[in-house]
């Protein structure tokens, strides 16, 4: 068995505990690397990737490691850890269970970006949580919208959020989105500052293909997670559908979503 822990460099606390799980794992007789999120492993063969962090942590280990067969296990030692499987201070009860094969994997839907200039040049990219469309200035942003083949008509605003039900608790949640359940897999689109009363947030099956096009404006960026930026320029298309494969993701508990939303926001939705 081979085991991957992965910390956030800028944050020495988790580099501790990568060194403090390693001996643990090396006591087992199990084959730990370690990376301070430099990408050095990837290609390799690998049984789990063990991310200490937040929830950023996370998302820069799907930008490095993304398209790896070994499932994730996010340890919270950030803020929200809504992507955490578990809590660090129960980290070495749970090793004993992850070893024992005590766990349950899920498959998480990825969003494939397709990005297509005026030259015909296109651009493949994946994300997690969310892709934003954004002025990157005090301009507003104006795209034009289209669902399949029925165009939406335009949007005119800070930008908009395409979000995955996972990312649905992320950028899109504070933005003024809804929450989706993690078994339903759709986009939430919810625009920015729209300058248009009656645009609000919508929620799209994934298998749908939603395309934008910048009609206008020179200071527009496409951002993936928090962890890619590229700049767009007018006449631009950028396609969202759903990727190919899927991020497997170890639980240790069958379905802990509702009960993780009421730690973590506190509220109670029901009661």
């Amino acid at each position: 068995m081979k085991i991957l822990l992965l910390n956030n460099s800028r944050k020495q606390p988790t580099q501790l505990m990568a060194e403090k799980i390693a001996r643990i794992l090396q006591n087992q007789n199990i084959e730990v690397v370690k990376d301070n999120g430099q990408g050095y492993y990837q290609g390799q063969d690998l049984d789990f990737i063990i991310i200490l962090g937040g929830d950023g942590t996370f998302l820069h280990a799907f930008k490095l490691y993304g398209r790896q067969e070994a499932p994730f296990l996010g340890v919270n030692m950030g803020t929200v850890g809504f992507l955490s499987g578990v809590h660090v201070n129960k980290l070495e009860e749970n090793i004993k269970r992850i070893l024992n094969g005590d766990y349950y994997i899920k498959e998480k839907m990825i969003m494939e970006i397709k990005v297509l200039n005026k030259q015909g040049q296109i651009k493949v990219l994946e994300a997690f949580n969310e892709a934003v469309i954004k002025s990157k200035s005090v301009r507003l942003s104006s795209l034009l919208m289209w669902i399949n083949d029925n165009e939406m008509g335009s949007l005119r605003g800070d930008g908009i959020i395409i979000a995955t039900q996972t990312g649905s608790t992320g950028y899109s949640l504070s933005a003024g989105g809804p929450i989706v359940d993690p078994d339903l897999e759709a986009f939430v689109l919810t625009p920015l500052s729209s300058y248009y009363l009656n645009q609000r947030p919508l929620v799209v099956a994934a298998d749908k293909i939603i395309t934008f096009k910048l009609t206008q404006g020179q200071d527009n960026i496409l951002c993936l997670d928090a962890q890619i930026e590229l700049e767009l320029f007018p006449e631009d298309q950028v396609q969202i559908t759903v990727a190919s494969n899927k991020l497997k993701i170890l639980n240790l508990e069958k379905d802990n979503f509702w009960n993780k939303i009421y730690d973590k926001l506190g509220r109670k939705f029901i009661g």
